[in-house]
């Protein structure tokens, strides 16, 4: 059902109950994760240091989901990207063969909306392909295909 799996990440509590969840479904379809961590560059400024630099930090939020992949027998690939967020995950799952984006509801920059984060409202909006929102709390696996539990 789902071959490639986009994971937006920012470390938060909000993408780390994300990144579980497409652990289980990409072991439940052999899927392959991407994990992502988009750098915006207005918080560049803010923070002083070289991209190079920057693109290390980053790549450490993305790693634990390599290496939880890797553990369970699946393929990742990582990207480290720079842009506004919400329009690089869009951008990044219509130009490469993603079937589904599996990202948190609320990010690491303290902003909240009603119901979803800002960039994931936005992504829900205009993805091109599925997107499954996980709140920070949900735990236990995700349940996916014809899976049926009894009444």
């Amino acid at each position: 059902m789902y071959d490639e799996i986009l994971v937006p990440t920012d470390g938060s509590p909000s993408s780390e109950s994300a990144i579980d969840h497409a652990l289980h479904i990409a072991r439940q379809n052999d899927a392959t994760l991407h994990p992502m961590y988009v750098v915006d560059p207005a918080d560049m400024g803010d923070l002083g240091d070289e991209p190079a630099e920057l693109r290390a930090q980053c790549s450490e939020v993305t790693q634990p989901v390599l290496e939880a992949a890797q553990e369970a027998g699946l393929e990742a690939e990582q990207h480290v990207l720079e842009g506004t967020p919400n329009e690089r995950i869009v951008e990044y799952a219509g130009d490469t063969s993603i079937d589904l984006i599996v990202m948190g509801t609320r990010g690491k920059n303290g902003l909240s909306r009603v119901l979803l984060g800002s960039t994931a409202e936005r992504v829900v909006r205009n993805a091109p392909v599925p997107v499954l929102t996980i709140r920070h709390g949900v735990e236990g696996e995700a349940r996916v295909g014809n899976e049926t539990e009894a009444a």
